[in-house]
Formats: C-alpha cells, structure tokens, sequence
C-alpha cells in the first residue's frame, strides 16, 4: 500500500515537477494508492479530476474543514477500514504534518522536498526527504 499525503493546492492548480504526472506514467509504477489529504474533500476530488488522477488513485481522502484537522482520525480509520497493518503502509507527504501522521499511525514515511514545506524545513527531522516522487519506486524496491 502507497499512500499520499502531498498537498493539493487549488491556487494555480499545478502540478509539481517530478510529481504525479510522472509517476502516474511510470509503468513501474504499480501500487495501490490512496490520496489522503489536508485539503478539503470537495477540493481534493476537483484537483484528482482537473489532472485526470482518478485511475491512479484506489480512494482519495479529504477533510471537512480547512485547517487540515482529523487528517489523523482519517488515516487511522483507513487502516481500521482496508484491514492493512501500519508496516504495509508507506506514507508520502510534503510536510511536518504529514510525519506527525505517519508516526501517529506507526508506518514508513517519505517526505517530498518539493511540496508545501522546503527541503530546509524538513531536513531538521529525522526522515528520509525524496526530491522526485520517482524515488518513491526505488525505495520500495530495496
């Protein structure tokens, strides 16, 4: 299991270099993901659609609200859900918040340097920082 914590920001509706649309077309690529976001749902399920991410994605997750609050509840409602284990579960995200998740529900992390929070941010938590989301798939093969 892949999951995706990285922001969708509405403003501009862009996607990152090195972000989702090349790994969308990576034929490597193969991996059930979910997007669980801090953005709201409403939002969350236009940004999937505008980018054409539907086929990517096997649940896209939001808040209902927009301070990013129960990201927490709806990831460890996930893993209740899906039946899955926190150690079969990779969380990608692009900010502190993300790590928080992630070790609240006890599984791997990656952090994407190139989200909503800098690498400088990041770099002073003891996690590991990708620059492309391409080195996601090298992570899992080793």
């Amino acid at each position: 299991m892949l999951y995706f914590g990285i922001s969708t920001e509405m403003e501009g509706m862009q996607l990152t270099d090195g972000g989702f649309a090349d790994f969308k077309n990576d034929p490597t690529a193969r991996f059930e993901t979910i997007d669980l976001s801090a953005g709201n749902q409403s939002d969350v399920e236009l940004y999937v659609d505008h980018f054409k991410l539907e086929s990517f994605f096997y649940q896209v997750f939001g808040t209902d609200n927009i301070k990013a609050e129960g990201k927490i509840e709806l990831g460890k409602k996930f893993i209740t859900d899906s039946n899955l284990r926190p150690e079969e579960i990779l969380l990608v995200g692009d900010t502190i918040h993300d790590l928080e998740v992630a070790n609240e529900i006890g599984c791997s992390v990656l952090l994407f340097s190139q989200g909503h929070n800098s690498n400088n941010q990041l770099s002073g938590y003891s996690v590991q920082i990708i620059s492309d989301l391409m080195e996601v798939a090298q992570y899992l093969q080793h």
